[in-house]
């Protein structure tokens, strides 16, 4: 009786043993899948800026990092609804994630040594900043879960695994797609095309202005776009328009800026736009030429309003189009180098 009594004792102690042991590893489970998803879900909310430091990595062009930004979401979505489920562990689930991983840290360590240390790699979107390097840290941490899971976790035998799979492949990637596409679709609607409407801009240039513009914006073709510093869309647009002129800065940017003279050096370093010249004038100036409703990004041919945008339609191959269409390569040459002077 005493060993059996002591049996007993034994396999209760490796029940109890085991059971804190799987009750451990799927918590890592969830935490790693948690993890994807926030990921995910905080990359979407900001999903312009991410998008927009894509392209400024060098290796993405304009045109497709949208889509490839919605590829990430997605991915990320499908894997981490996969890891809390614990489905297909071993089968591929975890080798993608450890790959997906591989990926991200190959491509920030390329960031850290061309680009340096900067503020944010946006790998959580814009609410958890984290720098290349601190998010070098946080997916090795990932990694080392990762392969812990792979030694000792075990897969849940679902009912129709192969079903649930393609389901979640669907949700997953239907979601971040459908809801941008939507979101996108709103802001299509408040598009307006003025035609001939003519801004007055010559209340810059009235004996009341205490500062007149560096460029003569009422002459040739302009790119003006109209920005509150504390408008979190604003935002969003100068940085835009800092890797435009990045790229070309041949196009002739001009920002009017809403706001507080202290707030200009912030808003120049948050958006990088010191490339572009810039005006800050009163509210009610401000309010006079274009009223509430911000970012107003407008082409302006001689004063007149060819078309009004907002932040999500600025496309550069759009722009540079409209500004060199019927010029010549020495035109071309004269606007940079004016364009260079204003700078």
């Amino acid at each position: 009786m005493l060993i059996l009594g002591c049996c007993q004792v034994i396999q209760f102690k490796n029940i109890l043993k085991n059971t804190f042991i799987n009750l451990g590893l799927y918590s890592l489970s969830s935490i790693l899948g948690i993890t994807f998803i926030c990921s995910a879900f905080l990359k979407f909310l900001s999903i312009d800026l991410f998008e927009l430091n894509l392209v400024e990595s060098g290796f993405i062009e304009w045109a497709l990092a949208r889509w490839i930004a919605l590829l990430i979401i997605g991915f990320e979505l499908f894997l981490g609804i996969l890891i809390i489920l614990n489905l297909k562990l071993h089968g591929f689930t975890l080798w993608l994630s450890m790959g997906l991983l591989a990926f991200f840290t190959v491509y920030l360590f390329i960031i850290l040594l061309t680009k340096g240390n900067r503020e944010n790699c946006h790998c959580f979107g814009s609410f958890f900043i984290l720098s290349p390097f601190q998010s070098l840290l946080k997916n090795s941490l990932l990694m080392i879960l990762n392969l812990i899971l792979i030694r000792y976790h075990k897969d849940v035998q679902w009912k129709y695994p192969k079903l649930i799979v393609i389901g979640t492949i669907i949700i997953a990637f239907l979601i971040p797609f459908t809801v941008d596409s939507l979101n996108s679709s709103v802001n299509k609607q408040i598009i307006r095309d003025p035609g001939t409407n003519k801004i007055n801009l010559d209340l810059l240039y009235g004996e009341s202005a205490f500062i007149k513009p560096s460029m003569e914006l009422r002459k040739g073709k302009q790119i003006v776009a109209f920005l509150s510093m504390t408008c979190p869309y604003c935002l969003i647009t100068a940085y835009k328009f800092y890797l435009i002129k990045k790229e070309n800065s041949a196009i002739p940017i001009f920002f009017i800026l809403s706001g507080k003279k202290s707030d200009i050096p912030q808003f120049l370093a948050e958006t990088r736009s010191y490339n572009i010249p810039h005006l800050r004038i009163l509210k009610q100036d401000f309010v006079k030429l274009v009223g509430t409703e911000l970012p107003v990004i407008l082409y302006l041919n001689d004063g007149i309003i060819v078309k009004k945008i907002n932040f999500l339609q600025i496309n550069q191959k759009d722009i540079e189009n409209w500004i060199f269409s019927g010029m010549s390569i020495s035109q071309v040459k004269r606007l940079n180098s004016r364009s260079l002077l204003t700078i």
